[in-house]
Formats: C-alpha cells, sequence, structure tokens
C-alpha cells in the first residue's frame, strides 16, 4: 500500500481492487481525468493516513534507475538520448524525471545540476 501512497504524492491517481466492478472502474477513471483523486470505498481512510509518511518517504529515495537518469540529465543529454541509451521509452525517462522533481521539489533543469551535485551523481571535476 506504500507504493500506492507515493503515487497520490504526484497528483490525480486512482486507485480501485482487483475486485471492483467496472462501473466503479469507470467512475475512477471519471474522477481522475476531472483532475481528482480516487480511492474505493473498500478502504478505510485511517489506511492511507497512517502510511503518508512512510509514502512521503518512499518517494524520496531514488531508485538506481531514476539515479542514472538524473545523473544523465544533469550531464547535459536530451531525454531521447538518455531513452536511447537505456533502452526505454521517452514516456518513462520522462515519468522519472517528473517523479524525481515533484518527489524532491525541483523546478528546473538548472534545479536538477544542483541536485544532481549535491547527491554526488555529478562532479565538477573534468
Amino acid at each position: 500500500m506504500t507504493q500506492a501512497a507515493a503515487a497520490f504524492e504526484l497528483g490525480p491517481t486512482g486507485f480501485v481492487l482487483k475486485l471492483s466492478t467496472g462501473q466503479e472502474l469507470l467512475e475512477a477513471v471519471d474522477h481522475v481525468s476531472h483532475g481528482n483523486t480516487y480511492i474505493t470505498p473498500k478502504l478505510r481512510a485511517g489506511d492511507w493516513a497512517a502510511t503518508k509518511d512512510s509514502a512521503r518517504q518512499f518517494s524520496r529515495k531514488l531508485t538506481q534507475r531514476q539515479r542514472e537518469m538524473v545523473q544523465l540529465l544533469a550531464e547535459g543529454l536530451t531525454i531521447k538520448q538518455i531513452a536511447g541509451l537505456l533502452n526505454l521509452s521517452e514516456k518513462t525517462v520522462e515519468f522519472h524525471q517528473h517523479h524525481v522533481m515533484a518527489a524532491f521539489n525541483l523546478r528546473s533543469n538548472a534545479a536538477m545540476v544542483i541536485f544532481a551535485l549535491k547527491q554526488g551523481l555529478i562532479s565538477l571535476k573534468p
């Protein structure tokens, strides 16, 4: 559930169970497509509140893949170049970039470079 809670930190998200009806799924899609969040009523609100801190912590740890992408972005590679280099789609690279920028409150590419320096992902030394 921690990963699902972390997903809610990224913006409008829907969460339904595999057991949910097709009608509930359509309702969730409608909510999210209008910029709202949807959580199946079968989950207690307290469950989400209890995992909120843990979710924030999860979303603030860089995975190895995210570390690679931040490094390559900070080195000046384009999303298309990174996608080709790592054999990923451009959408996947954009997703990871967005996740890192949102999780660490980075507002620009320059902020990403400074973040990469602080994380030791790049160096000023040649």
